[in-house]
């Protein structure tokens, strides 16, 4: 089997809305099947990104966790904010690709007449096998 690069963090935030898109079209049972539970720990990647952002907004910020805050561009703390978010989406994700290749993929897609972004094709394909 080929190697494929690790995802990364950054990959992983990015492209959830693409995975979202892609588990609402209508695909044959077992191509849905594996791609929602890929989707799922996925998703669960994602939660605990936004939790690592807000922990970090809150620690940059000093204030409490019940208080509402956001770190803006132009204001104390966003550069802090950018390089450090910015350091965790670089770090590589233990999520394995789906087992699945990317062409197959398409096949399928193409195959049932759907279609799906250019975009979204760029945001998925790390996640597929090569």
């Amino acid at each position: 089997m080929l190697e494929s690069t690790p995802i990364t963090l950054g990959q992983i935030f990015s492209a959830h809305n693409a995975w979202g898109t892609l588990i609402s079209l209508p695909l044959p049972p077992g191509a849905a099947y594996k791609l929602a539970r890929y989707t799922k720990r996925l998703l669960r990647e994602v939660e605990i990104i936004e939790e690592k952002r807000n922990a970090l907004v809150y620690k940059i910020t000093g204030k409490d966790k019940t208080e509402k805050v956001v770190i803006q561009p132009g204001t104390p703390g966003f550069d802090e904010f950018v390089t450090s978010f910015s350091a965790l989406l670089a770090v590589p994700s233990e999520l394995p690709p789906i087992e699945m290749k990317f062409q197959d993929l398409l096949t399928t897609i193409d195959n049932g007449k759907l279609c799906i972004t250019a975009a979204d094709c760029e945001k998925l394909e790390p996640f597929f096998l090569p």
